[in-house]
């Protein structure tokens, strides 16, 4: 079915699930970086390497993803008098 054939509604719906799937796979992703750093010589740990993982594990994707679930949560308005 083509997306503009879908109810605003629906591709609401549609869109807080693919930005849901996005951004659990940028949380998996994190979690490989947050390994990575975890376990950084001791020769590497004031370096541009360690720098650039804390840069990626201190984004907060779960806070994002809480606001896609709460956004797919919402009861949309149905308009033309019907809500």
């Amino acid at each position: 079915m083509a997306r503009a054939s879908l109810s605003r509604p629906q591709r609401w719906s549609l869109a807080c699930d693919e930005a849901a799937a996005a951004l659990q796979k940028l949380i998996d992703l994190q979690e490989e970086y947050e390994i990575w750093s975890n376990f950084q010589p001791e020769n590497l740990v004031n370096s541009p390497t360690t720098d650039r993982l804390d840069e990626v594990t201190s984004l907060e994707f779960d806070k994002a993803l809480q606001t896609v679930h709460r956004a797919k949560e919402i009861e949309l308005p149905k308009g033309y008098g019907r809500d």
